[in-house]
């Protein structure tokens, strides 16, 4: 779970620090590691990140992210892509490719 949240900051920090590339590989990731979570990480990441210890906070923060990893499931041909992004510059040609062959 800590993995999860560095990574997920560390795409943040990239995305405000302009660094385009590196932000869509690490977001992907994120998503990735969103979607293969089961029910009870995703309760543990709601406990970590809601506001409220209240169960009902948990419960509408838990809520949240389950319908945050059916988006990620439902888009995954548009972001997966990224995931062949690192230093060697995988180009656009190569990840809508990669893209279109890992439809889901």
């Amino acid at each position: 779970m800590n993995h999860h949240l560095v990574e997920a900051l560390r795409g943040a920090i990239a995305e405000a620090e302009g660094d385009v590339r590196l932000s869509q590989r690490l977001h992907a990731e994120t998503k990735l590691r969103l979607i293969r979570m089961s029910g009870e990480d995703l309760w543990e990441l709601a406990k970590r990140l809601s506001l409220s210890p209240e169960n009902s906070a948990v419960e509408a923060a838990y809520q949240q992210y389950r319908k945050a990893r059916f988006r990620a499931y439902e888009t995954a041909s548009e972001w997966i892509g990224y995931l062949l992004i690192d230093s060697n510059n995988i180009g656009s040609k190569q990840i809508n490719e990669f893209s279109s062959y890992y439809r889901v």
